[in-house]
């Protein structure tokens, strides 16, 4: 049971990572011609995807470790 719970942590982090990443590398290098509100809006966007991807995996995690 542990290693699906393993598996969690590490794509939480993987997707932490890359979504920092890149967010980074978007307000520095792609976003010049957007506001800021426009930047704040690409940022949350994002950041709801990446957190749809780690919350299905603690969901999948859960659902296995914990069946009804």
């Amino acid at each position: 049971m542990a290693r699906r719970a393993t598996w969690a942590v590490i794509v939480s982090i993987l997707v932490g990572t890359i979504w920092l990443g890149g967010i980074l590398v978007f307000w520095a290098f792609w976003s010049p011609g957007f506001d800021w509100f426009q930047n704040l809006i690409v940022a949350l966007a994002s950041l709801l995807v990446a957190g749809g991807i780690i919350g299905a995996a603690w969901v999948s995690t859960g659902l296995t470790m914990y069946p009804k």
